[in-house]
């Protein structure tokens, strides 16, 4: 234990740390959040010296972040600095980013570029200015979710199926920042999905009970927590005719949205339907998918995606705790 605690790390940040989100301008004036820029993918993050700019080294680095699928992000206290293609350029103005990073008492005193490298997690792998190391395999590695097979019953899950089919489905848009606020947009590039929101009084009651009887006890040995808010019921299908699918995304990036604590995903039916699978892609590539019935409580800071459904439709009950 000595031995341990004696151990000199170095100012900064250090191997097996994870990375603060922060927000910072780009060079077009844009707020952007680093865990949005990497959802799912690990960074390569070049600290650029006051009035830095070697083209040679920036190519040589995003060469490097393109063999292992890396976000290149230049950040810089200049604000004219300017980055190559496919270089994210963010301007640390007070140079409070890289005296986190560093361990210095000013950003001046940064001399020459320097390397972190993170693995998708976004925790330090690597710090320093040699040859980039390759990362760790991460394939075994299994997503902190907690699955929970058998909330509700097959009779259940046909009735809520039934429930949506009857009901005016809409497309569903998502929520990005817009000035100080969130405005709601589509893109079917990133989200294709139908939803029915849960407005029935009785069937709310009614979930609400399931939920706190068979989830609440599960909620509260696994992670400790009873929700003090549960939002509104949605109903939602992923549809091959629509090309249904969600991007990656985390559910609480945006204003309206800081509050939430966990979500919740019910699988409604299984066997017809192929893809539509739950992939959390800072943690593994395979996807989750629960029985029907079966649900899915995670963190709302976990990266994840819902894969194309490639055939039939997939049923889903959606809410968030906080």
């Amino acid at each position: 234990m000595s031995n341990l605690l004696s151990d000199q790390v170095g100012p900064g940040m250090i191997t097996g740390e994870r990375i603060p989100n922060f927000a910072r301008l780009d060079t077009s004036g844009s707020a952007r959040l680093f865990y949005d820029l990497c959802c799912g993918q690990g960074a390569l993050i070049l600290l650029a010296p006051a009035g830095w700019q070697d083209g040679e080294v920036m190519a040589e680095c995003r060469a490097r972040a393109e063999q292992q699928g890396l976000v290149p992000i230049l950040l810089s206290v200049s604000p004219g600095t300017q980055g190559q293609d496919g270089w994210i350029v963010l301007v640390d103005t007070d140079g409070a980013l890289i005296r986190h990073f560093t361990g210095l008492d000013t950003a001046a005193g940064l001399e020459k570029p320097e390397m972190i490298l993170t693995d998708s997690t976004l925790r330090v792998a690597w710090r320093g200015t040699g040859p980039l190391p390759a990362l760790a395999d991460r394939s075994n590695v299994v997503p902190p979710v907690l699955q929970v097979p058998g909330l509700f019953s097959p009779d259940e899950c046909r009735s809520l199926i039934s429930y949506f089919q009857q009901g005016s489905a809409e497309l569903s848009g998502s929520h990005g920042a817009a000035g100080d606020g969130v405005a709601l947009e589509y893109r079917p590039d990133l989200k294709r999905r139908r939803d029915v929101h849960v407005h029935d009084s009785t069937l709310t009651e009614r979930l609400m009970m399931l939920i706190s009887r068979r989830l609440g006890p599960e909620l509260r040995q696994v992670y400790h927590f009873t929700p003090s808010q549960v939002e509104k019921f949605k109903l939602a299908c992923y549809s091959n005719e629509d090309e249904g699918h969600f991007a990656v995304h985390r559910d609480n990036s945006t204003p309206d949205a800081r509050q939430r604590k966990f979500a919740l995903t019910v699988n409604l039916n299984t066997g017809d339907y192929e893809g539509g699978g739950l992939v959390f892609p800072e943690y593994s590539s395979t996807p989750v998918v629960p029985p029907r019935g079966g649900a899915v409580v995670f963190s709302c800071g976990l990266a994840h995606r819902v894969l194309p459904v490639t055939r039939g439709q997939r049923y889903v009950l959606i809410s968030f705790f906080s």
